[in-house]
């Protein structure tokens, strides 16, 4: 073994226990380890079928990371007895496959507006027959209802986003530019899906979390019991922080109860609300 992957290794012994899990969860626990790692020339796409029959067709190592940490590490939060789920920036379907799991009778709402990866959130959906229970829709949340350009590539289905600051766009470069996509802010998504009362809302949307909680009420915010939000770093000139998201959430009586934060300022924060 190379020594730039011996040290990789090394590094990775705090692992140890994740590893632990991924060898009770998965047949292929050692591939699917080395893979999450980055250690060794591990091709793609790379299938894999969990114990309890899951399965999953990754198409890069960050999907890989994604499946770790909701599957491995459980990075978020479900309650067996939470019913309705709203899952904002669903990727191709790792969290909610993962949460019809944790919760049988929940039915859950997956948005994701990147058309190919919504194609394989589809597909994941199916093959793990949960259709019946996933309600999948192509569409992203956003601070106005209307159409949105994406940025990103079809290779990198964890880092698409939408344009956020259309000054910025330069910086992209050309190449980064996506497709036009239809958005819905978070009342507008509850009214069409017919949902007066949400036990959980997980959103992992690439930065768009700012603009789509700041510009939701408080009081359409109280009729979510908990929000599992991954918080992501962005320009400041867009008068966004942590702490004024923070706040707003808890004007509508929702209370952090956990965070986890890295040294990139990104964070996995879950909120529950105060109160009936």
């Amino acid at each position: 073994m190379p020594m730039g992957e011996a040290a990789r290794l090394l590094r990775n012994l705090r692992r140890v226990p994740e590893i632990v899990t991924a060898y009770r969860r998965a047949d292929d626990w050692g591939r699917l380890s080395l893979r999450y790692l980055g250690v060794g020339p591990r091709p793609y796409p790379y299938e894999l079928t969990l114990r309890d029959g899951v399965r999953f067709r990754f198409e890069s190592r960050e999907e890989v990371k994604v499946f770790w940490n909701i599957f491995i590490r459980s990075s978020y939060h479900v309650e067996p007895d939470d019913r309705l789920i709203l899952d904002a920036g669903a990727n191709i379907g790792m969290f909610a496959v993962w949460a019809a799991h944790v919760a049988p009778g929940a039915r859950i709402f997956s948005l994701e507006p990147w058309p190919s990866t919504f194609e394989r959130l589809a597909r994941h959906v199916a093959m793990n027959g949960l259709a019946d229970r996933i309600v999948c829709a192509e569409v992203a949340l956003a601070g106005d209802s209307g159409r949105r350009r994406l940025i990103g590539s079809e290779g990198e289905s964890c880092n698409n986003r939408l344009e956020i600051d259309p000054a910025r766009t330069a910086a992209d470069g050309p190449s980064r530019g996506g497709p036009w996509v239809a958005c819905r802010t978070l009342q507008a998504a509850l009214d069409e899906f017919g949902i007066d009362a949400l036990d959980l809302l997980k959103m992992d949307i690439e930065g768009s979390e700012y603009e789509t909680l700041l510009a939701t009420p408080p009081a359409v915010l109280r009729r979510i019991r908990k929000i599992n939000l991954e918080y992501h770093e962005v320009a400041a000139h867009l008068g966004y922080s942590k702490e004024r998201l923070f706040d707003h959430l808890r004007l509508a009586g929702h209370l952090p109860v956990r965070v986890a934060e890295d040294e990139f300022r990104t964070g996995v924060a879950l909120f529950e609300r105060a109160g009936p």
